[in-house]
C-alpha cells in the first residue's frame, strides 16, 4: 500500500515544495490558466495547453518534468 500512496501523493506534495520555495514560473502560469479555466468550465488538459499556446501532450512532460501533474495542480487552485 505504501508505493501505491507515495504515487498518489508526491505530486501534491512536490507542489507543496514548489510553493512553500517561491514556486515556478511554469506552475505559476499553468495555475492562472487553470483559474480561468475554472471560469468557464473546461479544465482539461486540452483546453489548458491551448490556452497556453502549446500541445497537450507537451504540457503533461513539462508538469512531469515538475514532478506534478495538472490533476494535482487543479487540486491546489480549488483549495486557494
Amino acid at each position: 500500500a505504501e508505493p501505491v500512496l507515495k504515487v498518489a501523493l508526491a505530486p501534491a506534495a512536490q507542489l507543496l515544495l514548489a510553493q512553500l520555495s517561491g514556486g515556478s514560473p511554469f506552475l505559476d502560469q499553468v495555475a492562472t490558466h487553470l483559474r480561468a479555466a475554472l471560469r468557464n468550465g473546461d479544465v482539461s488538459v486540452t483546453a489548458i495547453a491551448n490556452r497556453m499556446g502549446t500541445s497537450a501532450r507537451t504540457l503533461q512532460r513539462r508538469l512531469q518534468q515538475e514532478n506534478t501533474n495538472l490533476g494535482a495542480l487543479l487540486d491546489n487552485v480549488r483549495r486557494e
